[in-house]
């Protein structure tokens, strides 16, 4: 998060490992904007966001897919 041009430099991210779920793991990330604009701040998320998604891909861990299975009778 602090590699973003727009992240407050003052008051650094933070990333934790926040709880088990049932079907996942929670990962709670936390960050500030300097923006108080708030369709600006949803797209500083959206790219911080890709940012991870960036990170996760590049060293090959994959998320499981939530799924659904419809059985007919």
């Amino acid at each position: 998060t602090d590699n973003h041009p727009k992240s407050n430099k003052k008051t650094h991210g933070q990333v934790k490992f926040d709880s088990i779920g049932d079907y996942s793991i929670n990962i709670m990330v936390v960050f500030y904007a300097d923006t108080s604009d708030y369709w600006e701040s949803k797209t500083i998320r959206e790219e911080i966001n890709y940012g991870i998604s960036e990170i996760l891909e590049k060293n090959q861990v994959e998320l499981a897919q939530p799924n659904t299975s419809v059985y007919t009778v």
